[in-house]
């Protein structure tokens, strides 16, 4: 681990030990509670923060797991599910990443279910990811 994370960590830790020895009721949402238990809930807070920091940050270091994310928010960045599908297709062709590929074919099974087209296209998708034969695209 990192020395400022370190720094981070040892601070949290003594803001817990001197809030539960020195905590008092307070008002805190319309209910009393001890400043201890405040800042338990803010350190849980930080937690969960510092958690998805970490977890972003896997991503953004694996190409496989970045592009991914990339796949399922696609949804995002169109206008119609048209141009989702469009995308997705010429990215199937691109891509070389085996795992990416697999993401881009699961989208596309549920694009090509969701948008009314073509079942036997939905269906093709799912047979390629079912029997692991490879297509280029």
């Amino acid at each position: 681990m990192k020395r400022h994370t370190w720094i981070v960590l040892s601070g949290v830790a003594a803001s817990v030990v001197l809030a539960v020895t020195f905590g008092r009721g307070v008002v805190y949402g319309g209910e009393e509670r001890d400043e201890a238990e405040i800042m338990l809930h803010h350190i849980e807070l930080y937690r969960n923060l510092l958690g998805l920091i970490a977890d972003f940050n896997a991503i953004a270091e694996d190409p496989s797991a970045a592009a991914v994310a990339a796949v399922m928010g696609v949804e995002d960045h169109v206008a119609r599910p048209g141009d989702a599908i469009e995308f997705l297709e010429r990215m199937l062709k691109q891509s070389d990443d085996a795992v990416v590929r697999r993401a881009i074919r699961i989208k596309l099974a549920d694009f090509y279910k969701d948008t009314g087209g073509s079942s036997k296209k939905s269906l093709e998708q799912l047979e390629l990811l079912i029997t692991g034969k490879s297509s280029s695209g």
